[in-house]
């Protein structure tokens, strides 16, 4: 049931909580309920109902609900037929009879706890165990692919340094080309001759051949030319000019032989590197494909197991026994349909709670059995006159829990992909090397053209000349919008501000749906046979 912490919470306030809170937005409301130490039950507007009948002198209890408008309630108890009937005759009557579209009627709550020792609870176990099992694979797999992400994600940072002194090695700054060519000759020295250890190296000549200006003069070294051939073709004459000045001709066969390898190597494993950041970007972009595909795989078993898991309320009522043979069942549905062009709905909530013996009969001419329930169910009918926010709030404010399950799946992924910061989006969205000038997209425009809506290619050409979109255009936009996975629990909750008298539209909205909330008690009851005027 919610509490009235939860309706200050979104939004649901009495005149006095909308008198006391001056930020009804959803972070000041949330940073109200958490450092208000009052009673929450003064500020939220609260429906309370009196129950039992007043010989008992009992006072009006909280029902869970904001205050309706109207509201009644009815109790049917009936062993000997399946009490069933009463959830979809509603239902019916709402789609037809009072014109409510399949699509305005919303399931809110539909949870379920049988007793251990029912017949009903095995089968169930036996299916949530499945559900179970393929579940905990694919989050296996989430868990896995999210792990090898950051290795991924380092192996990139480290080809990108590199590649970035190399970038730096071709610029047409010569201080910025000088400082990567020379961070370049250093790694080809330490790590590929070997540094000073090894006699062939450049140090190592210096040290044991007496080749002392050899180390200046190859750091020192910048050969004419963009491409590797440009550069070994200058170099001959780079040498002769340089041997002239600071060696002779011994030096220069070593030195041109040194510059000569130097080059190979450097536009060698500046190709591999380029290479290889395209393989771990590729692989990148799968692991981040196979991890939404996971994700929408495992969504549904995660939502089966929600449904199929019992309700611990339920199991705790005093109405359900271990020992016994019972069933506790409670379904809601929200009904909304526009009353004119005001903004406002008429809302009816019915709330179905079951009190059910399960009885399991074999089908005729099938292997499996089917259960029918007989037992007690009490139906409650609330009107409201809602605006579309209002309802909507009201919806996710009652499945705010049923979304925890999925909730803390997504912010485990949320929070591995807030970890690896810029990076992954830098990746994934790059089409080249990010040090490439990549032109910025205009704003895009949109006309109607032939029925169909097209992207306006250049604003200053004739006015059909338009690009169209593919087939693909949805698939596309599909796969962009995978940021929403991640995005915040948010919504509007300006409607709450302001006077808290009603307006006649709203009070015209509560009309039609007090109304429809009669029409289905009274003909129901005129249809079952029961008391009735």
């Amino acid at each position: 049931m919610v509490e009235a912490k939860q309706l200050v919470k979104y939004g649901f306030l009495s005149s006095k909580g909308r008198s006391l809170i001056d930020d009804t937005s959803l972070e000041g409301l949330k940073r109200f309920a958490d450092s208000y130490g009052g009673d929450f039950e003064e500020l939220a507007d609260m429906e309370m109902r009196e129950v039992h009948s007043s010989i008992f002198k009992s006072k009006p209890s909280f029902t869970g609900y904001p205050q309706s408008s109207y509201s009644n309630r009815l109790v049917y108890e009936n062993y000997s037929m399946s009490v069933e009937e009463m959830y979809f005759w509603i239902l019916n009557q709402l789609t037809v009879d009072q014109g409510y579209r399949k699509d305005q009627i919303i399931k809110i709550t539909d949870v379920f706890s049988a007793s251990e020792m029912s017949t009903y609870w095995g089968i169930s176990a036996q299916r949530i165990s499945i559900q179970q099992d393929r579940a905990s694979q694919y989050l296996k797999f989430i868990a896995d692919m999210v792990k090898s992400m950051f290795q991924l994600i380092r192996d990139l940072n480290i080809v990108d340094e590199k590649l970035g002194y190399y970038t730096d090695s071709f610029s047409d700054d010569p201080k910025k080309a000088q400082d990567g060519d020379t961070v370049l000759k250093g790694q080809y020295a330490d790590l590929v001759e070997g540094g000073p250890k090894s006699p062939a190296s450049v140090f190592g000549m210096a040290q044991q051949y007496n080749f002392v200006t050899l180390p200046n003069l190859f750091f020192q070294a910048k050969v004419a030319g963009k491409t590797e051939d440009e550069i070994i073709r200058n170099l001959p004459d780079y040498v002769a000019k340089v041997s002239k000045e600071f060696g002779n001709d011994t030096l220069k066969t070593v030195l041109e032989r040194k510059l000569s390898q130097y080059y190979r190597w450097k536009f060698r494993t500046f190709k591999q590197l380029n290479t290889y950041r395209k393989l771990y970007k590729s692989y990148l972009r799968q692991h981040y494909n196979n991890i939404r595909l996971y994700m929408n795989w495992v969504k549904p078993y995660l939502r089966n197991i929600k449904r199929l898991s019992p309700s611990a309320k339920k199991s705790d009522s005093a109405e359900l026994v271990a020992a016994f043979e019972g069933e506790m069942i409670e379904v809601e549905i929200l009904a909304h349909k526009t009353v004119d062009k005001s903004g406002f709905y008429a809302v009816i909530i019915a709330n179905f709670e079951y009190r059910t013996v399960p009885q399991l009969e074999w089908v005729p001419g099938h292997q499996e059995r089917r259960s029918t329930m007989t037992g007690r169910a009490e139906m409650h009918l609330r009107a409201y006159g809602w605006t579309k926010e209002q309802w909507q709030n009201y919806v996710k404010m009652k499945e705010e829990e049923d979304i925890e399950l999925l909730k803390e799946i997504n912010d485990t992924i949320k929070e591995a992909m807030e970890t690896l910061g810029e990076d992954i989006k830098k990746y994934l969205d790059d089409k080249e090397r990010p040090e490439d000038n990549v032109k910025k997209d205009k704003p895009k425009k949109w006309v109607l053209k032939r029925g169909k809506i097209a992207e306006v290619v250049d604003e200053n050409a004739a006015k059909g000349k338009v690009r169209q979109d593919s087939v693909f255009t949805p698939f596309a936009s599909l796969f962009e919008g995978f940021g929403l996975l991640f995005k915040p629990f948010t919504f509007n909750m300006s409607w709450w501000r302001g006077s808290s008298s009603k307006s006649g539209n709203a009070k015209k909205a509560e009309g039609a749906a007090a109304k429809h909330a009669w029409t289905l008690y009274k003909y129901y009851k005129k249809a079952h046979g029961l008391l009735s005027w």
